[in-house]
């Protein structure tokens, strides 16, 4: 089966426009989905810079994916040093927390942007996440170090943004955060986060279609 047979395979048919993020502007290729070959905007795994000019060997297509966004580098460095932050005092599996207090508590974050979406950390394994964009990066300090493929959907500006989400009414039973859990069970009722859902879980069937190790 040759490239363009498994991309015809995992489209995903029916789906309204609002509930898809938007296709790679160069190859056109749908969000969570390899790039085309010679895509200018695709990034190497490696280096993280343009992989047309770069010469990294061990570059891995699949961690470079179309995710509906131009890409955002991770800032590992500054996820490590704010997952140790005594101010900030992050918990390890609370990563909506520590990005809510990191905007609360830090004044260098206060006008960082808060996401919840999708993060695919390694073959075949995918869980909804909370981290933080800042100077366009992001910063992680939940997963501060690990490799991963980010799908945004929900994104709150700052403190103000944060404040807006608080005022939006939860689902009767439902703890504060995450916030998806304010756009319906599992955040079904927000076009942005279930887009998310959608582009990572058409990344996830391609890459279960392939061989492993290719």
């Amino acid at each position: 089966m040759n490239y363009t047979d498994k991309l015809e395979q995992t489209q995903v048919e029916g789906i309204p426009s609002a509930y898809q993020l938007p296709p790679c502007p160069d190859c056109g290729i749908n969000a969570g989905m390899p790039h085309a070959p010679e895509c200018d905007i695709e990034r190497c795994s490696v280096c993280q810079c343009q992989r047309l000019t770069c010469g990294c060997v061990g570059h891995d297509p699949s961690f470079a994916v179309w995710t509906g966004r131009f890409p955002v580098n991770k800032n590992a460095e500054i996820s490590l040093a704010l997952s140790r932050d005594k101010r900030l005092r992050p918990k390890v599996g609370h990563c909506y927390r520590n990005c809510f207090r990191a905007i609360q508590v830090l004044p260098e974050f206060k006008n960082a942007i808060y996401v919840e979406g999708i993060v695919h950390l390694t073959r075949g394994f995918q869980i909804e996440h909370a981290w933080l964009e800042r100077d366009g990066e992001i910063v992680d300090p939940t997963l501060p170090t690990q490799q991963g493929v980010y799908f945004s959907g929900l994104r709150f500006n700052g403190v103000v943004g944060l404040a807006e989400a608080m005022a939006i009414p939860k689902q009767s039973g439902s703890r504060d955060l995450p916030l998806f859990h304010r756009f319906g069970f599992g955040g079904h009722l927000s076009p942005e986060f279930t887009a998310a859902r959608i582009a990572a879980k058409r990344m996830l069937e391609f890459e279960m279609g392939q061989p492993s190790g290719s």
